[in-house]
């Protein structure tokens, strides 16, 4: 199954600063609905792993990241592997993560 939706995507970039309070906010709602729907065994939208992961580069610090990747929390997809390791993101942060992964 493909975890990637151009649309549901579209207007989050990777870019060299830290996520909004806004993204922030986004990203802890998105982490609320991916506990509940594994709660229940409810299937998520495609895309949406991708996108939580996408929020959790740019909200999370490095450390805390890693952390969610590691309890399973976020997925490291082909789609945000490939926008980490493109190269087109130079700043220290995601170069370091993109190190670490």
């Amino acid at each position: 199954m493909c975890d990637y939706n151009p649309i549901f995507l579209s207007g989050v970039h990777m870019c060299n600063t830290m996520g909004s309070s806004s993204e922030w906010s986004v990203f802890h709602f998105m982490c609320r609905v991916l506990e509940a729907t594994r709660g229940l065994c409810l299937p998520l939208p495609p895309g949406y792993n991708t996108m939580l992961s996408v929020l959790g580069v740019r909200c999370l610090p490095h450390h805390s990241f890693l952390q969610y990747v590691d309890h399973g929390l976020l997925q490291l997809t082909e789609t945000l592997v490939t926008r980490l390791m493109t190269g087109t993101y130079t700043h220290s942060y995601t170069h370091s993560l993109t190190h670490s992964l």
